[in-house]
């Protein structure tokens, strides 16, 4: 297998191979193709960004230079014209998106033509680009395409004829669609936890093997060729490592059971035409026995990802990053392999490739023929620490199947649960576990003695039918299990059928039992600092310490999660799907902290308020000098009168300032309308468009009120025993102190979600803009690094679903009205409109790429919009940014944002 090598010479240096990429990673700088005939550049993937140039291209009349298009109307001919190739991924609808700033009469048409050569004469286009792009946006072009799967597609750019137009600009391709029908597997990246991830930026760049040891050489042969730690191009910058002329690099493991994912992300070089491979070793003894259990190789000559094992293959696009992902269960002995998310094979671990193997994952091998340029970056293995049960044969017992369960103590006696399909429910996919009877089954776990943990599942108790639920349902987490030894418990959750409740069976917490339905039970544990804190349906059930919560003498590790039913009559109707041990999700929130309530109230009929102040230094975290930003509230509230206009104040005070306070001594941060009410107690979350800041050291104060003098409406807070709602009344200005009702189905709170140092230095400025047709102002957020040459993330709200925008800036501040709204950026006005930076308003007024649905990356480090001498932006100046966006014939702006660099 070694010998598979390339025929082609090697690649040139790094100093030439640096020349030849693109200057920002994701633009693919590729060549022009002026040939119709010839368009053979290969585009296989969308959402990735090519440029174009048609300063010397040619007027060919044979080439379509008198078409015309009736999809939409177009005036016949195009001139100045590149041609490129597009191969769709799905079957549905591509939007092809183009822009230049060299010229403004750019013009576009698609043809379906053949993979290899076009007809002549052409065809008539499949679509054309409108006659004029609209106000403001004339140099952005995008054209709806439908597509077919692997069906080619042709695409020519070039200027109105008569115009002279010529000069770069950049296109981009944004599918959507249905795959060709093929096995999926479910994807856990959010959950899991890396327990190998290395993305190459902690080494210096120069030789890998010098830098680190979690890579050798093959065979630990130290004549075999030794890849680079490069700065050329990476996809999680600074670095990436780079292989060429028969480079080998092994990384060993000792995987014995379990679900895993292995992904590297891969980059290969164009005008290559050798050999990269992705290689999975079942067995690896450098100089010994070895067994491949995958094989993925990506050929330069055929543009194809190869499984050399069962001949599947996929096209890759050169010059872009792509994901090989390959997911593998140890136990079940499968293993199915992706290239982007698309199915390239599922098989046996053991004999996919050929000899029979062995259940063990040994090596990931990095293998570079000669001439082959590849750039692997962000290489992971990461447990999947889910169980939706959907691997395994239904109406079975789930002990047996697989080694990630076991029953109590290793008991074969013990009663064992038994994996069910529909007609009983499941929450994804076709398979959950029915835990009835006395079933009592363990999964262990391993290395998880420090930091934050998740320990969740989804849980149905099933009231009707013939089998109602009876008796008691458990899900218990044990910091010590050994079968048959010591056994320790730090959390014992059951949901009771005698009561209704789900209850911690040893602080008394519960929360009324939801039936019928899927609910989360999770427990959030930091081991770090021996707490943890336990939520059924989103309501807080305790929060204690992890070692002591049950009994004295625990340790602080996550050893065990435990199911257990128990109880007259059997249990019957009890179902867990979605089993999940991982990592617990960065946050912080203040929480239990102080309220002063109706401090302004002193006659009746005022306007009722409810203040909650936070120590946030404390409460949050927050790092002596560090400010903090808050991103939403949220709040459980009822109004005793019909739906009122409300609002949520955010100040800011000085601690040391006397309760109770004036507005005098409070700094206003914030303002966001909200309705109170219907006489129902509800959670009401307020995600605020821009993060609030709150300078360090300062307290944060949240008001909330609602706008009618005289109204009713309570508010909670949490507490120590009773959980105390305060109400006021119209005839009076005191809070009442009640106890939260029987089987309310809340807990009451206020709570913030906080985080620390943001990213930006936020600059106060003063824009207002005008409503559009929402009958609302569009608004703009920016998140990012706020450090000069490190990109901003922007979002835009409130806007016309479906219209098309994109972000200007500028060193300066001025007001202009025009089309809808205020310009209010100034002399210098800079766009970004390059196709990947436009935006367009999804259905809820969000103004994101439509490729991703996220929001849209505006570089700063010079690459665009900025142009020679401008250059990037530098450390402490202050630049200010605004969102230009579409509205019928017409055009509005959003608010304002300024951000000052360091």
């Amino acid at each position: 297998m070694k010998s598979l090598t390339g025929t082609s010479p090697r690649w040139p240096s790094l100093a030439l191979l640096s020349a030849l990429l693109s200057p920002t990673v994701g633009l693919a700088q590729i060549a022009n193709e002026d040939d119709c005939s010839g368009a053979g550049l290969r585009v296989y993937e969308a959402g990735v960004l090519h440029t174009f140039d048609t300063e010397n291209a040619t007027t060919d009349p044979s080439h379509g230079q008198s078409t015309s298009c009736a999809s939409p109307p177009s005036a016949p001919g195009i001139e100045h014209d590149v041609w490129f190739t597009f191969w769709p991924t799905v079957t549905g609808t591509a939007r092809l998106a183009a822009s230049t700033d060299d010229f403004t009469d750019l013009k576009v048409f698609v043809y379906a033509c053949p993979p290899t050569n076009c007809n002549t004469p052409l065809p008539p286009p499949l679509r054309c680009s409108a006659p004029v792009a609209g106000p403001g946006l004339s140099n952005v072009v995008v054209v709806a395409i439908p597509i077919a799967a692997y069906q080619p597609i042709r695409v020519q750019l070039g200027s109105v004829p008569g115009t002279g137009g010529v000069g770069e600009g950049t296109f981009l391709f944004i599918e959507t669609g249905s795959p060709p029908a093929a096995p999926t597997a479910p994807e856990f990246a959010a959950a899991q936890e890396p327990d190998f991830c290395d993305d190459l930026d902690s080494y210096a760049a120069g030789p890998l093997l010098s830098a680190t040891d979690r890579w050798e050489p093959w065979d630990l042969d130290p004549n075999v060729g030794m890849a680079q730690v490069s700065p050329t191009v990476s996809l999680s910058p600074p670095h990436s490592m780079f292989l060429d002329e028969d480079d080998d690099l092994v990384h060993r493991l000792d995987l014995t059971s379990g679900k895993w994912v292995i992904r590297a992300d891969m980059y290969v070089v164009m005008s290559v035409s050798g050999e990269s491979f992705l290689i999975l070793m079942n067995t690896y003894e450098p100089l010994g026995a070895k067994n491949w259990s995958t094989t993925l190789r990506a050929n330069a000559v055929t543009g194809l990802i190869e499984d050399l094992d069962s001949a599947a293959t996929l096209p890759f696009n050169f010059g872009e990053w792509g994901e090989l992902r390959v997911e593998i269960d140890l136990d079940a002995d499968t293993q199915s392999a992706y290239y982007n998310s698309q199915l390239l094979f599922t098989d046996s671990w053991t004999g996919h490739s050929g000899a029979v193997g062995t259940p063990t994952i040994e090596a990931i091998d990095l293998f570079s023929s000669a001439s082959s340029g590849v750039f692997f970056d962000n290489v992971r293995i990461t447990r999947q620490p889910c169980d939706g049960f959907d691997d395994y044969t239904a109406a079975s017992e789930l002990v047996g199947q697989t080694s990630r369960w076991e029953s109590w103590n290793n008991d074969p006696a013990v009663d064992n649960a038994l994996v069910v399909t529909s007609p009983d429910p499941a929450f994804n996919g076709s398979n959950s576990l029915l835990v009835d009877d006395t079933d009592d089954i363990v999964r262990r776990l391993s290395g998880a003695n420090s930091g934050k943990w998740r320990a969740s599942a989804r849980w149905y108790i099933q009231d009707t039918g013939g089998q109602p639920f009876v008796g008691n349902s458990w899900m218990l987490l044990q910091n010590t299990y050994t079968p048959n030894g010591p056994v320790h418990w730090s959390s014992q959750i059951r949901a009771s059928s005698a009561t209704g409740m789900v209850e911690d069976f040893n602080s008394g917490g519960a929360v009324p039992m939801v039936t019928n339905a899927w609910r989360e039970l999770r427990v959030d544990i930091d081991l770090d600092n021996d707490t943890q804190s336990a939520y059924y349906n989103n309501q807080l059930l305790y929060t204690d310490a992890w070692t002591t919560h049950v009994a004295a003498g625990g340790v602080p590790e996550l050893a065990s999660l435990n199911l257990f039913a128990d109880g007259p009559g059997g249990n019957t109707g009890a179902f867990f799907d979605e089993v999940c041990v991982r990592r617990a999700p960065c946050s912080q929130n203040a929480d239990n902290v102080s309220i002063v309530p109706n401090p302004l109230n002193s006659c009746p009929g005022s306007l009722n308020r409810y203040f909650r102040v936070y120590d946030l230094d404390s409460e949050c975290g927050i790092v002596p000098g560090a400010d903090a930003y808050v991103e939403s509230v949220d709040f459980a509230v009822r109004s005793a009168l019909s739906p009122m206009p409300g609002h949520v104040r955010l100040y800011s005070r000085n601690p040391q300032d006397p309760l109770p306070f004036d507005l005098g001594s409070l700094t206003l941060l914030h303002e966001e309308s909200i309705t109170v009410g219907n006489l129902s107690f509800e959670h009401v979350y307020v995600p605020l468009c821009e993060a609030v800041r709150v300078p360090f050291g300062r307290e944060l104060v949240v008001e909330v009120a609602v706008d009618q003098a005289g109204s009713q409406f309570m508010i909670g807070v949490n507490g120590t025993g009773t959980k105390p709602w305060y109400f006021a009344g119209s005839g009076g200005c005191a809070p009442i102190p009640q106890e939260v009702p029987t089987g309310l189905g809340i807990d009451p709170i206020i709570d913030v979600t906080v985080y620390e140092n943001p990213p930006l230095g936020f600059v106060e400025a003063s824009c207002v803009p005008d409503i559009n047709g929402t009958g609302l102002p569009g608004r703009i957020h920016l998140e990012g690094s706020g450090i000069a040459d490190e990109p901003l993330f922007a979002t835009c709200f409130q806007g016309p679903p479906g219209e098309f925008g994109y972000y200007i800036f500028s060193d300066n501040l001025g007001t202009i009205p025009i089309g809808n709204g205020v310009v209010c950026v100034f002399t210098t006005i800079l766009r970004y409109n390059r196709p990947d930076l436009v935006f367009q308003f999804d259905a809820n007024g969000v103004g994101v790429r439509a490729s991703t649905g996220m929001p849209v990356e505006l570089p700063t480090d010079g690459s665009y919009p900025f142009n020679s001498p401008l250059g990037g932006v530098a450390p402490g100046e202050t630049w200010y940014y605004q969102g230009w966006y579409r509205e019928c014939q017409t055009w509005n702006y959003t608010d304002l944002v300024g951000v000052t660099f360091r």
